[in-house]
C-alpha cells in the first residue's frame, strides 16, 4: 500500500479499488461496506411466551450491516439507547 492510499476521498478510493484489484465498492455486500453492528433488541412477543420470567420483555442479541448514521435506524431501534434495561 503506497502513501497514495492515505487521505484520499471515497470516490477516489473506489477508483483504486477497482483499478488495482478489480473490486466496485458499490457491489460489495452491506457487511463490507458498512461494517456489522451487535445490539440487543426486544424480541417479538409469540404465543409461546409473552414476557421473560421477571415480567419484563425478552431480548436478543442482533447483529445487523447497517448506517447506524442514519435517522431510519435510530427510529426503529430506540431501545438501544433505553437506560432502563
Amino acid at each position: 500500500m503506497t502513501d497514495s492510499w492515505f487521505g484520499t476521498r471515497a470516490q477516489e478510493k473506489s477508483e483504486l479499488l477497482v483499478q488495482q484489484f478489480g473490486i466496485d465498492y458499490q457491489t460489495l455486500p452491506a457487511m463490507f461496506r458498512q461494517g456489522s453492528s451487535v445490539f440487543w433488541d426486544k424480541e417479538e412477543p409469540t404465543e409461546r411466551y409473552s414476557d421473560g420470567p421477571d415480567g419484563k420483555s425478552r431480548k436478543k442479541v442482533v447483529v445487523e450491516h447497517c448506517n447506524i448514521i442514519e435517522q431510519s435506524f435510530w427510529e426503529a431501534h430506540p431501545n438501544i439507547l433505553d437506560e432502563e434495561r
